[in-house]
């Protein structure tokens, strides 16, 4: 798929944004304990990678980087 830079580095933001987004969230843990954080995490990147591999809209593929990058 062909797409211009500026969608591409669209991308790669949103990635970056759920990475600081997921930074908001360092009480977690204790909150809810590690391991359950962990899980979550564990199981929102395998969602959001997975989707992203098959979907062909840019859209999604762009919320799947937010995701991926906030696990």
């Amino acid at each position: 798929m062909c797409m211009s830079a500026a969608s591409i580095g669209l991308m790669i933001t949103a990635y970056y944004i759920g990475f600081a987004i997921g930074g908001l969230c360092f009480t977690l843990p204790d909150n809810y304990g590690r391991k359950k954080s962990v899980i979550f995490g564990l199981f929102l990147a395998t969602v959001s990678q997975t989707v992203m591999i098959f979907s062909t809209n840019y859209w999604v593929r762009f919320a799947m980087f937010g995701l991926s990058g906030l696990s």
